[in-house]
């Protein structure tokens, strides 16, 4: 790729990328319940070395293997881990609560993809149009509130997003680019064919050593090694190899590394990684007029093979090891339940609208209009492709009955591009003042509004325990308790009557002073890139001790005199408790010593639990709204004894009691 060899474009990029996402990263604990969830899967498989099956044998309802998201996720964090010096045979109690080894070794790995989708974002938008719009759509999405918190959020959504995008963006400059039938170059080939060996290598390897399994002939049953059930995939892997390197054309070249990015996108989060692009390139295809080219120019053979060989191994071994019960569940419920509906908001379009606005602060009234203006302006390619993009994902999401606001994230780069088209045409004076004054500056207006008056939207842009109803859920610290440093009102609304005050400005000058306008986008630019540092490195590592376990569980190991003091997880499962102990409350080989108390008769289990343990002072997670019935379980006598020994959390007490 031509542009990826410039010396000084694209480590720019990277650099400001790395500045703006990595320092603090680390410095503040993992949220529940997807950061903890998804963390303890990973340490699960770093403890193990079991790079097929993801384990969590801490669910008090659910099977200790886990087959609901596929593994990509997972090897990352793992291997992120086990470079950290996590997990090894010696690994103390309390590692996880010692230091942020953890948090950096979660978090690092989706920076790196998102890093790596916008640089290849910047160098397709670059090839299409120019530099200066790739510099915009790089600006647009990497300060976007939701792309942002995302990014420094260890959630399985962006190894789903990231490697999507860059597929996306490849198959846009295969299919729009005026000089793809040229040959590439030989650097390209040799970094697409090290890159495809590098994905794939690894995984042969792995899973011939790691996989059992059973060959059946007649009545006999044959246990063979897994390399048997690799053979295919070994022999398939240098056919695609030999039959890529043959490759004419960029074009060509381009929609392999699409495919292989279609294929990563599959391991996050299953065949969505396909589907969802596949759906965006034939339907633009069509709708362009280019249907015959969905089976003459997207290299669908060898694709394919790509495919194949990069994504089905492990589901291969997926199958072999768990049977019906994977898809069951990986499908089943995973896809087909939430598309008709098993947890999340309910509602339609009208749903994310909203949404799309306070994700993409404060750029919102630019990705609006630049919506707006690509419907009306067919001649620009990547306009168009960038709209059906956004189009396909926002439909997709919107006919899924259960709703999730980060749901919107695999529409976020095509809204950024609109959004830089928009900008681009505003800095050539293109843009009358009127479209600006009444587009951009009321969706500006009404997002910082809204955002100043409820600052928890921003966490609902991620964070699954989001409700609406006052009084519901994980509660915002009270004022009452914690004093006004977590009323972050006045921060936002300074933010939002500066972003309005760009606005304005921008209307203002949208005809007219050239220069004028650059400064305006230089403002722009500087609000961007404090709002999202300020997002990042103060807003959510204010918030984490109420969101995150770390602190109230570094208590207790600080506190209990040894593992004969045990803690006790009282009618509660937000899996940070899980994690943060390194599963020692769910790892006694008893069931009945176990003390992770959830889904079962909390009352019943206290009674029975306290009878074998006389003389040990016990320590309790205990839910704030929980913990008038957990006194009345203790009774008169347990109750006397019982101390808080940390209320720094909003949601959870760590209480101890002397049991005689």
């Amino acid at each position: 790729m031509r542009a990826f060899v410039e010396r000084r474009a694209l480590p720019a990029l990277l650099v400001a990328c790395a500045l703006l996402y990595l320092p603090r990263a680390g410095s503040y604990g993992l949220w529940d319940p997807w950061e903890t969830h998804y963390g303890e899967i990973a340490r699960q498989m770093a403890m193990r070395g079991d790079v097929i099956t993801l384990w969590w044998p801490g669910s008090p309802a659910d099977r200790p293997e886990v087959f609901h998201k596929p593994v990509l996720h997972f090897w990352l964090m793992a291997a992120s881990m086990r470079l950290a010096g996590l997990e090894s045979r010696h690994a103390r109690p309390s590692e996880l609560v010692d230091s942020n080894r953890v948090e950096w070794a979660e978090r690092v790995p989706n920076i790196l993809l998102s890093i790596a989708a916008l640089a290849v974002l910047w160098w397709a938008v670059a090839r299409l149009t120019s530099r200066r719009t790739a510099w915009l759509t790089a600006l647009v999405l990497a300060t976007s509130s939701q792309w942002i918190l995302i990014t420094r959020q260890a959630m399985t959504d962006l190894p789903f997003v990231a490697p999507m995008t860059i597929a996306l963006a490849c198959a846009a400059v295969a299919l729009l680019a005026p000089d793809e039938e040229l040959a590439p170059s030989p650097r390209s080939r040799r970094l697409a064919l090290a890159g495809l060996l590098a994905l794939t290598v690894p995984q042969l390897v792995l899973f011939s050593i790691q996989l059992r399994c059973a060959v059946r002939l007649g009545a006999r049953v044959w246990h063979a090694p897994g390399v048997v059930a690799m053979l295919p995939y070994l022999a398939a892997l240098p056919l695609a190899v030999w039959w890529c390197a043959r490759a004419r054309t960029r074009r060509q070249l381009h929609l392999h590394l699409a495919w292989v990015g279609c294929a990563l996108a599959t391991l996050a989060k299953g065949p969505a990684g396909l589907a969802l692009p596949a759906l965006t390139i034939a339907l633009y295809l069509v709708l362009s007029g280019r249907a015959r080219e969905i089976v003459t120019r997207l290299e669908l053979p060898r694709g394919l093979l790509l495919f194949v060989v990069v994504a089905f191994p492990w589901y291969h071994c997926m199958h072999i090891r768990h049977g019906a019960a994977f898809w069951r569940e990986l499908i089943g419920d995973n896809y087909i339940n939430r598309a008709t509906g098993r947890s999340g908001d309910r509602g339609t379009f009208e749903y994310y609208v909203p949404w799309l606005v306070y994700g993409t602060f404060p750029w919102s009234g630019f990705a609006i209009l630049g919506v707006l203006r690509a419907v009306g302006d067919p001649r620009r390619a990547l306009a168009a492709f960038a709209l059906v993009w956004a189009a396909v994902d926002v439909a997709t999401v919107t006919l899924v009955t259960t709703k999730f606001h980060h749901y919107l994230l695999p529409s976020l780069p095509a809204f950024a591009i609109l959004a830089a088209l928009t900008l681009d045409d505003w800095l050539d004076g293109k843009l009358q003042p009127a479209v600006v004054a009444l587009v951009v500056v009321p969706i500006v207006a009404f997002c910082g509004r809204e955002l100043a008056a409820l600052p928890a939207r921003l966490l609902w842009l991620f964070c699954y325990d989001y409700v609406i109803a006052p009084g519901v859920g994980r509660p915002w610290p009270s004022p009452a308790i914690y004093g006004h440093r977590f009323e972050f009102g006045p921060s936002i609304a300074g933010f939002a009557v500066a972003a309005l005050a760009i606005a304005v400005a921008a209307a203002l000058v949208a005809r007219r002073w050239p220069r004028a306008r650059r400064c305006v986008l230089a403002a722009a630019a500087a609000l961007a890139l404090a709002w999202s540092v300020w997002l990042v490195d103060d807003f959510l590592v204010a918030l984490s001790p109420h969101w995150s376990q770390k602190a109230v569980i570094a208590t207790y190991y600080r506190l209990r005199r040894g593992p004969e003091e045990p803690l006790i997880a009282w009618n509660l499962y937000w899996r940070g408790e899980n994690l943060y102990t390194r599963n020692e409350i769910s790892s006694a080989p008893d069931p009945m010593e176990r003390t992770e108390w959830s889904y079962i008769d909390v009352n019943k289990r206290l009674h029975e639990y306290l009878p074998r343990h006389p003389g040990r002072r016990l320590f309790f997670l205990v839910d704030r709204t929980q913990l008038g019935g957990f006194r009345a379980a203790l009774g008169p006598a347990l109750a006397a004894t019982m101390k808080t020994v940390d209320d720094s959390n909003c949601k959870l007490f760590l209480v101890t009691v002397d049991n005689p």
